[in-house]
Parts: C-alpha cells; structure tokens; sequence
C-alpha cells in the first residue's frame, strides 16, 4: 500500500476543459431566454414553454431597459 500523501490533505480540483471566457461574459450579460431551464451562478432562467412566452419575456427585457437604445442581447 502506497503512503505517498498520508500526511496531506488532498482537494479536488476543477478542470474546466471546455470553457469558452468570451462566450460565458457574454451569456452572462445577456438576456436568457431558453427552451430550457439554464441555472446560472445567480439563480436559474426557466425555460420559455412557446413562442408566446418567448416573445413576451424578450418584450419585458426590452421595456426593462434602462436605455432604450442599448442592445439586448438574447
């Protein structure tokens, strides 16, 4: 039986493979609307159930603007 690290404490660590840092600022600055549930660091976006809700959530973030010539990105 090994005893390389009987004296230590091991942590896991994370290894993100597959981060892309542009695209996660960007998800994080935009509006989420999805056909799924996204949970993000701040709470979780329910899913749009259909075009409807889709247009109305995205008409709501539009009127949630501060200015209303900023880009909404969704």
């Amino acid at each position: 039986m090994k005893t390389t690290f009987a004296d230590k404490v091991i942590v896991p660590g994370l290894i993100a493979q597959h981060d892309h840092p542009l695209l996660a600022a960007l998800t994080m600055t935009s509006e989420i609307i999805s056909i799924e549930d996204w949970v993000l660091p701040d709470g979780t976006r329910k899913a749009a159930k259909d075009r409807s809700e889709y247009l109305e959530r995205l008409a709501a973030a539009e009127a949630a603007l501060a200015d209303p010539d900023e880009d909404l990105v969704s």
